[in-house]
């Protein structure tokens, strides 16, 4: 089983200390202070209980590489997992914490530069877990023969188009249906205008439709680094 590397627990300490420092000094009474007191030290509970949970999530992440653990500089590591506790206490989302732990796992198992770790943390931090659902959704859908160059075509029309092929884009209210049609249309325009999704009737009426997406090249790279190889473990 692979440990957390030391570079890791030595950031953890160093972040709880920093950040039980800074409630500390936020704590310190004045007009009407026992409510920012109060206040104070339960965001630093939240604070605290949000990084023990991603720090579990990694843990149980790297204990799945079976592989010799690649060399990271230590002093980039240290930098990306500090970056990482910044983003993990500002979100609600198990489910972004959990993407935050794969990306770092990824780059624990892969070594090297920590660049493109970062610019994944970055991504994924400014997007919200519909968002995911989307993407996940447009990277999943089957391949649309005889139309949008054969390319994976996710919808928001009420119809999509039949295809020579008889195959359909994968129509998103349908695949996500808690998610209503407006704010399917509000996900995917910004997912475009990301460099996530492309408009996929560009390519194939030579004009824009904003009705039918495909993944682009960004999206697959972002998803290799969120993805999960190996099976969650149970118990």
């Amino acid at each position: 089983m692979t440990q957390l590397p030391a570079v890791v627990e030595k950031a953890a300490e160093g972040y709880a200390q920093n950040v039980l420092m800074r409630a500390t000094v936020q704590a310190i009474p004045v007009v009407g202070g026992s409510v920012d007191t109060l206040f104070a030290w339960r965001g630093q509970q939240i604070r605290q209980e949000r990084i023990e949970k991603f720090l579990q999530q990694l843990a149980e992440r790297i204990s799945e590489i079976s592989a010799p653990v690649a060399s990271v500089p230590e002093e980039e590591l240290y930098d990306l997992m500090i970056d990482a506790f910044d983003r993990v206490v500002r979100t609600r989302s198990e489910e972004k914490r959990a993407r935050f732990a794969q990306i770092i796992s990824r780059q624990v198992q892969n070594g090297g530069s920590v660049a493109d770790a970062e610019t994944a943390l970055r991504v994924i931090a400014g997007l919200e877990d519909a968002h995911i659902e989307v993407l996940l959704a447009a990277m999943s859908a089957p391949l649309v023969l005889g139309l949008f160059d054969g390319k994976r075509v996710v919808t928001i029309a009420e119809k999509p188009i039949a295809t020579p092929g008889g195959t359909t884009s994968l129509r998103l209210q349908d695949a996500l249906p808690h998610i209503s049609p407006a704010m399917l249309r509000l996900l995917c325009s910004e997912l475009v205008a990301q460099g996530l999704l492309r408009d996929a009737a560009t390519s194939t009426w030579g004009g824009t439709n904003m009705d039918y997406f495909s993944p682009t090249e960004l999206s697959t790279w972002l998803y290799q680094w969120i993805r999960r190889t190996s099976p969650a473990r149970s118990g």
